[in-house]
């Protein structure tokens, strides 16, 4: 009997313990914080409301952030604020994170969506350009690093503030169609032939569809260091992708002094991919002088 009331004794024991985790763990979970004047929230149906175009891809259930979100979050935030970019933050009203299969900027709102798959502390902006190089066949002993290396989520805060600007600065159509003015013009000319109905100068999509083997890959890389006029290959997706990574990687260089290069099996064979020539000078140029104003 006196066996019986100990381990029943013991039972409730541990039932206690697991149940202070819980609520332990429950409490670690926030819809939302403020750091460094920035707010962040999880998505809630009740409170947003992200423009038509976006909604539909937005999971339509609350956001919880737990702990390691949240370290993740201000992590990237405290970087914009140590390297004098805090700035660039007041472009937004507010981060809110969603289930969603890609981050944007809701530029009417002046919001900007996190993918809260993207806030992960492994993934880098170096796996970034593997993962969208992969999509093409990319070799698999060859894979991108940046120098230094940053989180992901820092590459897409700033280019997702990117957006924000060619909005409300460049007046660039906040649905993604160019409207060209004498705002843009002089930016979007440099990559995109207005004669071809504002087609890609440099068909760069179609040069990295065209890869088919390791030679032709290294050609790639030596052509886009050299000659390209883009900082991506996510560039030539559209005029608005072109200026909001042109945006990123100046902030990048500037103040990170930052360079990606090309690697093979842990062995530097292409360095900094994105020298600055004629045309990444004009485009670094444009920004600059934008951002002054």
């Amino acid at each position: 009997m006196m066996k019986a009331k100990n381990g029943l004794i013991l039972l409730v024991i541990i039932a206690s313990i697991a149940m202070m985790s819980f609520r332990c763990n429950v409490q670690h979970d926030i819809a939302s914080f403020t750091y460094k004047g920035v707010v962040v929230e999880g998505y809630d149906p009740a409170i947003h409301a992200p423009s038509p175009e976006f909604a539909s891809s937005v999971e339509q259930k609350k956001v919880l952030l737990n702990r390691a979100e949240v370290k993740m979050l201000k992590k990237s935030i405290r970087l914009f604020v140590d390297h004098d970019l805090g700035h660039l933050l007041r472009l937004t009203n507010k981060f809110v994170i969603v289930n969603c299969p890609y981050s944007f900027a809701d530029k009417p709102q002046s919001t900007i969506y996190l993918d809260r798959e993207k806030i992960k502390p492994h993934i880098t902006l170096g796996n970034d350009w593997d993962y969208k190089l992969m999509q093409f066949g990319f070799h698999p002993d060859y894979h991108i690093k940046g120098d230094p290396e940053f989180s992901n989520l820092f590459r897409i805060m700033l280019h997702e503030l990117g957006h924000l600007v060619e909005y409300k600065k460049l007046q660039f159509s906040w649905r993604g169609q160019f409207v060209a003015n004498e705002l843009n013009r002089d930016f979007v000319q440099i990559s995109w032939d207005e004669r071809q109905n504002w087609k890609d100068r440099e068909s760069i999509l179609e040069r990295v569809h065209n890869i088919t083997n390791e030679e032709e890959l290294l050609d790639f890389f030596r052509w886009f260091k050299e000659e390209s006029s883009f900082f991506s290959i996510y560039s030539g997706t559209g005029m608005n992708e072109d200026f909001a990574e042109a945006f990123l990687y100046y902030y990048l260089r500037k103040h990170f002094d930052f360079s990606l290069d090309l690697v093979y099996k842990d062995q530097v064979v292409m360095e900094d991919l994105q020298k600055i020539n004629y045309s990444r000078e004009k485009k670094l140029r444009f920004i600059e002088a934008v951002m002054e104003e």
